[in-house]
């Protein structure tokens, strides 16, 4: 499990940004035209990322396309709230997955297709971790 801290910065202190008391003084107009550094765009887009494209709100991920909440994944593509996945595409809210395609609330699973709720599971088939583990380590594939 990977814990993001967050530091907590005053407001008015980041880029430039405006303060409480500045914003209530400008008029409509000035609010209107207000723009926002383009600083900020990585802060709440995509963190400590490579080579990722078309991707929102990621950390620590490479190599990743058109993926949102992803925290640390590699070659993934089109998926969404996964952690430490590589090689997925179209899975969701899946953890330590590789090589899966289409899978939602996954975790440890491995060449695993239209899986829901599956846990250390190859091709579908649920094992015991110790199964699961020893399969993978047999097979090569990093755990």
């Amino acid at each position: 499990m990977m814990i993001i801290s967050c530091k907590i910065v005053p407001v008015g202190s980041v880029n430039n940004m405006k303060t409480k008391e500045e914003i209530l003084k400008m008029t409509a107009k000035e609010l209107e035209s207000y723009k926002w550094s383009d600083d900020l765009d990585g802060v709440i887009d995509n963190n400590e990322c490579t080579d990722c494209i078309d991707c929102s709100y990621c950390f620590f991920s490479d190599n990743c396309n058109e993926c949102t909440d992803c925290i640390d994944c590699s070659y993934c593509f089109f998926s969404d709230n996964c952690n430490e996945c590589t090689d997925c595409t179209n899975c969701d809210y899946c953890t330590n997955c590789t090589n899966c395609d289409y899978c939602t609330a996954c975790d440890y699973s491995y060449k695993c297709r239209n899986a829901k709720g599956l846990r250390y599971a190859i091709c579908n088939v649920e094992l015991s971790k110790e199964e699961y583990d020893k399969k993978l380590k047999e097979l090569g594939v990093r755990i």
